[in-house]
């Protein structure tokens, strides 16, 4: 697939793989997606039949596959009573817990690419795009001696009844009994890795659990310039607009801007600005926007 459901987390699974020639069926299965990304659903399945890397031009690769997915809740989800008004509508669609999917990519190279996935929950409502979802994105590189640059860019949409139930709302990064004040571990540890990562998840998506339609749109671009022998500067800007059905729409612009030390390949230093923060206070590991800019240091090193 191409992110649609499985993208921007830190989840361990394993990938099983049988080739003809550019033809392959795969089996994906990804543990445990509950306790530590607050999705609400246990592992995640998915058997697929697909085509890689078939030359369209002389530039042009296409990589395409359709497929089925298995998605079973865990429970602790948010419930609406059976005799409200979303109760009665969750109820009557008597969404199942599997669903097809398709993507396709056109790659040219390394350098460009444009992707596309959507995928069907099935149950019984007849309200298809209600109980479907998709993204449709674009992304690239580009490289010179002293200068390169990353993209993306995407649209996302996830029907209310897609995300029904994907949400579990029992994961505290804070002592749900404490104040609020120095109140920084809970029952759940916020994963420090997760700091570096894009705002956009599944699981932002998800948290809206009362059947509306979200849709979002993400632009992303991080720079790096090499301005000389061992200094450069580094530039992170991740837009991300969010839209609830019957609601205004939301824009998080996070930053990092900066100057490192850069004496070789595998040693950098960093001092940056960035309005990015922890956000302790989501049933999954996300981040604040300050309104104000923060001082960050960053030392990077790698074997």
């Amino acid at each position: 697939g191409e992110g649609l459901m499985l993208y921007n987390i830190d989840a361990q699974g394993a990938r099983l793989t049988i080739n003809a020639k550019r033809f392959y069926l795969g089996y994906v299965k990804v543990a445990d997606m509950y306790e530590a990304i607050g999705l609400g659903i246990q592992d995640y399945d998915e058997l697929s039949l697909g085509i890689a890397k078939l030359p369209l031009s002389d530039v042009i690769t296409l990589d395409a596959s359709a497929g089925l997915f298995s998605i079973p809740k865990a429970g602790a989800v948010v419930r609406y009573p059976e005799t409200s008004p979303r109760g009665e509508l969750v109820r009557a669609a008597d969404m199942l817990g599997i669903g097809a999917t398709a993507s396709a990519r056109l790659s040219q190279g390394d350098a460009a690419a444009v992707y596309s996935q959507a995928a069907l929950r099935a149950g019984r409502s007849e309200h298809l795009l209600s109980r479907a979802a998709y993204v449709v994105g674009a992304e690239g590189s580009f490289a010179q001696s002293d200068l390169s640059i990353d993209y993306k860019a995407e649209y996302r949409f996830y029907g209310g009844l897609f995300n029904a139930g994907l949400r579990n709302s029992d994961v505290y990064y804070r002592d749900p009994d404490g104040g609020y004040y120095g109140n920084t571990v809970g029952p759940a540890l916020y994963p420090l890795t997760h700091y570096d990562r894009p705002f956009s998840q599944w699981a932002v998506f998800t948290e809206y659990q009362d059947l509306k339609d979200v849709q979002g749109a993400t632009v992303r671009a991080v720079a790096d310039w090499q301005f000389s022998t061992s200094f450069a500067i580094r530039g992170d800007v991740d837009l991300n607009y969010i839209i609830a059905e019957n609601t205004d729409g939301y824009l998080y612009p996070f930053y990092t801007f900066g100057i490192g030390w850069v004496p070789s390949e595998r040693f950098r230093i960093d001092v940056s600005a960035t309005n990015r923060t922890m956000n302790l206070d989501k049933t999954y590991p996300t981040l604040y926007m300050l309104t104000a800019p923060n001082a960050m240091f960053t030392l990077r090193w790698s074997s």
